[in-house]
């Protein structure tokens, strides 16, 4: 047949630029979805097309971004080419070998790879949809697997946008994870918890009362300035007690005391007395062993409660891992509540550590960001932090950071009614103590410290060199040390304001005069008014009254989690992955 007589015709239309699909269809990896064909070598002179119904077609003229022609061994032609449609592509086939007794066959074999097309076409379209992970981290108490991400879940979205999965992440067969609807604004987003109240067994009086006398015996001075006026207050009693034993033995004589001992002891023999004085004891050592015994064996490194610490960081060190190794997720977010806030700064510092020199391999290095950021950091130390802009910086330093090859998908790390706010007194000696641990570099800060004092590179520099090898040449490229992780992850604490010690949120509080001005402190109010102003507000901060459309606190909650992340994200995946890398880059069915 020759070109002069009618030749067969079909066409698909794809919903991507004419660049977009030649990308995506011709690259290898492209290629070998749309012919089904795991070894194929790609669209390239010489390769083979299979054509269902058809012996297999040679590709005997390539027109890059245009169209490929095929010859058949029965001497049949036929073309392949991609044409402008507006805001999307046609794919035309026209065969110039058929005859009217083959239709039937020849539709059948070009519909099957225009539909293959139009599949591969759709797949990698769905690839580069952004995906997001929060992961909550529950405080203390006997807290029961999945509550506290449950109540967190139902806070942030309706019931109906959001469904209960099975978590392949977690080690735990009592954990699931939740999954949010995506929507035009917000990404498909996956709710995780890091259950660590099965990992405190064994907590005893002598664990409490251990870490209570660690505290009490520090004077006034070597105590954090949030906790001073208690330990002024427990001197005064203590001294005021000391003060009236030694009037009583006075007034009374050693004989007179004894008496009064022995009168005691008879009348707390009496049944009732005994009875609720049992109930009562036991009601307090219950409380204190179920609650104030986790924040004891975490933050108190004495060596009975070194094997807690370690086993609570490795189980969230190992979610951070997994979620980083998934290869679903684009961003990462870190809630921590209460003791759980100390849980979440402490992994995230420990996973930091352990990733902070990676890198791709990139020909061009464009670090214009990190730039930008030294500058301003160098900026804040004179005239002080513009807070928001600091922010916008840390996420185009994020952003830059993985353009560059990095692994680190953690944006964000928002903490709730933290005790980090006593940070002088729970984590270190005193606050000359805290002091110096930050300028160590064990406790990282935001923005970082750096000490232009020191011989240590990594101290004196938020930088290192570090040099690979790519096409031949020797390339340099500036990493961020073990100590910033919170130069390219922001930090919101969200807390009840305290009054008089015990109104509001004794537990919570601000944070950024301790951990750097690049923490931005929300302060919020609770409803109702009871627990504004009671030590119930530490345990409300995603408490939804009945009838209630949400609190301030949830409103705040929401607005830091950026939940609603989608067009940033997607435009920063797609910049970051070239259309042809998502064909088969990572499995997408929605019931992932």
């Amino acid at each position: 047949m020759s070109e002069e007589d009618e030749p067969y015709g079909a066409s698909q239309l794809l919903d991507v630029t004419v660049d977009t699909a030649w990308q995506i269809l011709t690259s290898v990896a492209g290629a070998r979805r749309w012919f089904e064909d795991d070894s194929h070598p790609g669209v390239r002179v010489g390769s083979t097309v299979a054509i269902r119904g058809a012996k297999p077609a040679e590709i005997d003229a390539v027109f890059r971004g245009s169209s490929i022609r095929l010859s058949f061994p029965e001497g049949r032609r036929a073309r392949l080419k991609w044409c402008d449609f507006g805001e999307r592509c046609k794919i035309v086939v026209t065969d110039y070998g058929g005859d009217g007794r083959e239709a039937n066959a020849l539709a059948d074999g070009w519909s099957a790879l225009l539909s293959a097309a139009l599949f591969v076409i759709n797949e990698t379209k769905a690839n580069r949809h952004s995906r997001q992970a929060i992961v909550v981290i529950h405080g203390i108490g006997s807290q029961r697997p999945l509550s506290t991400v449950k109540r967190f879940t139902d806070a942030l979205v309706d019931r109906s946008e959001r469904w209960s999965k099975p978590d392949q992440l977690s080690t735990s067969y009592e954990l699931r994870r939740y999954q949010l609807r995506r929507t035009r604004t917000r990404p498909r987003t996956d709710l995780f918890e890091l259950y660590w109240a099965d990992k405190v067994p064994g907590t005893k009086l002598k664990h409490i009362s251990s870490w209570l006398r660690s505290i009490a015996r520090r004077s006034p001075r070597d105590v954090g300035t949030s906790l001073r006026p208690i330990a002024y207050l427990i001197w005064i009693v203590a001294v005021t007690a000391a003060i009236g034993v030694a009037f009583l033995v006075w007034a009374l004589g050693v004989d007179g005391v004894d008496r009064l001992w022995h009168a005691a002891s008879a009348i707390a023999k009496i049944g009732w007395i005994s009875a609720i004085t049992s109930v009562v004891s036991a009601a307090i050592s219950g409380f204190l062993i179920s609650s104030l015994g986790d924040a004891a064996r975490y933050l108190d490194a004495a060596p009975d409660n070194i094997a807690v610490r370690q086993s609570i960081r490795q189980s969230g060190v190992s979610l951070l891992r997994r979620l980083h190794a998934d290869r679903r997720y684009d961003r990462v977010v870190v809630v921590g509540h209460s003791l759980g806030s100390v849980i979440a700064y402490d992994i995230i510092r420990q996973y930091w550590s352990e990733v902070y020199r990676s890198h791709g391999a990139p020909l061009a290095v464009d670090q214009t960001c990190l730039k930008q950021h030294t500058e301003l950091f160098a900026a804040a130390a004179t005239n002080g932090q513009n807070l928001d802009s600091y922010r916008r910086a840390q996420r185009e330093l994020w952003q830059e950071y993985r353009r560059l090859g990095h692994p680190w998908l953690i944006t964000d790390i928002i903490t709730v009614g933290s005790p980090l706010t006593h940070a002088e007194t729970l984590l270190a000696r005193s606050p000359d103590d805290f002091r110096g641990l930050k300028e160590e570099l064990e406790l990282p800060t935001c923005p970082p410290q750096i000490r232009e004092d020191s011989d240590d590179a990594e101290k004196k520099s938020l930088t290192l060199n570090e040099q690979y090898l790519v096409d031949g040449q020797i390339r340099t490229i500036r990493m961020l040390t073990h100590a910033c992780p919170f130069a390219l992850t922001r930090w919101t604490n969200i807390f009840v304001p305290t009054k008089a010690i015990v109104f509001g949120d004794p537990i919570g509080g601000p944070i950024a005069h301790l951990f750097g001005n690049g923490i931005k402190d929300v302060r919020v109010e609770m409803s109702p008014w009871w627990r504004r102003y009671t030590p119930m507000a530490h345990t409300s901060y995603w408490h939804r009254p009945p009838g209630a459309a949400g609190t301030i606190a949830i409103s705040c909650l929401i607005d830091a989690l950026d939940i609603e992340s989608g067009r940033w994200l997607d435009k920063h995946v797609s910049e970051m992955m070239p259309w042809e890398m998502s064909v088969g880059n990572r499995r997408t069915a929605e019931l992932r």
